[in-house]
């Protein structure tokens, strides 16, 4: 099934916006941090978009044009799905972050193939 925020190359908004960042350490261990919280989904509440802010976004580049729309398409799709239905924003972010551990060969603490 097609998940929002992938290309044709099956690669994630995310893990291409992690590409531009400027210290992607910090993003490591909110990936790290943040699989801790999707083992109990019922507890589950995160605000992505703050959560993208603090841990992605502000590392990146904004002069850069193509930075720029990588930012505005990851901002606006959490958006988008947030309006529809906060758990579709879930489930899209945790394909997003299956995708960066498994492009950056992290440990998944979850979505094992």
């Amino acid at each position: 099934e097609y998940i929002k925020g992938f290309n044709l190359k099956k690669e994630s908004l995310l893990f291409r916006a992690f590409l531009l960042s400027s210290k992607p350490g910090i993003f490591i261990d909110e990936l790290q941090r943040i699989q801790k919280e999707f083992i109990d989904i019922s507890s589950l509440e995160t605000n992505w978009e703050s959560w993208l802010n603090k841990s992605l976004i502000n590392y990146i580049d904004h002069g850069v044009n193509f930075n720029k729309a990588i930012i505005r398409r990851l901002t606006v799709l959490i958006r988008e799905t947030n309006k529809n239905d906060p758990c579709e924003t879930d489930m899209m972010m945790l394909a997003h972050i299956i995708d960066c551990c498994e492009n950056l060969n992290l440990p998944k603490l979850f979505g094992k193939n």
